[in-house]
């Protein structure tokens, strides 16, 4: 098996919990619209529970434009197009930030939760939305 390596700055983004974070943001919490916008974490507290999924107290984002968008060669693999799509980003959102460009903040309090609780099936673990705010 051919391991690719990535650059310590994708490496820190995912081991951090940031790609967690924007996981919840883009996918769980309904009341924001996030399509066709970057997600970029800013602030997070948070730690791996005993099962080895994030379990935030809180994170803040910011929202960009996507202004860039990546492009995958044929017949890579998720987690290189999971890479190229962090590398796009973060150059897009660079750029944008060198232009003085501002978007609009949020901090999200999730709870991580085992809907399987006490039904003897293997963990369904999912996020409740305890609370957002607009910074």
């Amino acid at each position: 098996m051919n391991k690719k390596k990535y650059d310590a700055a994708y490496i820190s983004y995912v081991e951090s919990g940031e790609s967690a974070a924007v996981f919840v943001a883009r996918d769980i919490v309904r009341s924001i619209d996030t399509t066709g916008m970057w997600i970029d974490i800013l602030d997070l507290e948070g730690c791996k529970n005993n099962k080895g999924r994030w379990d935030f107290e809180y994170f803040s984002f910011e929202l960009f434009p996507r202004k860039r968008h990546p492009k995958y060669p044929p017949g890579i693999s998720d987690e290189d197009k999971k890479y190229i799509t962090w590398q796009t980003a973060h150059a897009d959102i660079s750029e944008q930030r060198r232009d003085g460009y501002r978007g609009t903040r949020f901090r999200v309090c999730p709870k991580l939760v085992n809907r399987n609780i006490g039904k003897n099936d293997k963990p369904k673990w999912d996020y409740d939305i305890l609370s957002i705010k607009r910074l």
